[in-house]
């Protein structure tokens, strides 16, 4: 899929990666490009078979200590605020897991963009979480067929 439509704005893939029969990878940026400080929408999709057995949790390991995520007790899944190294502000990062029969699905929002004259605080981050939650998770709906 070249493009998503996430939070009423459309997100073009920027990076295709992985092994085709094991683990996808794709980014999602407004612009399409994933170098510098875009927002981004990330789906890891990792097929269930014999190859990639043990794929599955250091992938989640490496994203929840990369963003910091914790359970968002007020939706189906997590929240992280984070920093960059060297950077003053805080990022956010929003993450759901789904399985299907054929795969296990990890769909992460991170926003990275929070630099502006009034940046997004922590307590509007965390007010967020349902709208994001249930934005990737319409995300998922749409790509996941």
């Amino acid at each position: 899929m070249k493009s998503i439509n996430f939070p009423g704005e459309e997100y073009t893939l920027g990076e295709d990666t992985g092994k085709l029969g094991v683990m996808k990878t794709y980014q999602y940026t407004k612009s399409g490009n994933i170098t510098g400080l875009n927002d981004y929408v990330q789906i890891f999709v990792i097929n269930k078979n014999e190859e990639t057995t043990g794929f599955l949790e250091p992938t989640k390991r490496t994203l929840a200590q990369m963003y910091n995520l914790t359970s968002a007790r007020s939706a189906d899944g997590e929240f992280g605020v984070f920093r960059m190294p060297g950077q003053q502000r805080d990022y956010f990062a929003y993450m759901i897991e789904r399985d299907t029969p054929s795969a296990h699905w990890i769909l992460t929002f991170v926003i990275q963009s929070n630099f502006s004259e009034t940046p997004i605080t922590t307590s509007e981050a965390r007010g967020d979480i349902s709208k994001k939650i249930a934005s990737l998770e319409s995300v998922y709906e749409s790509v996941s067929y």
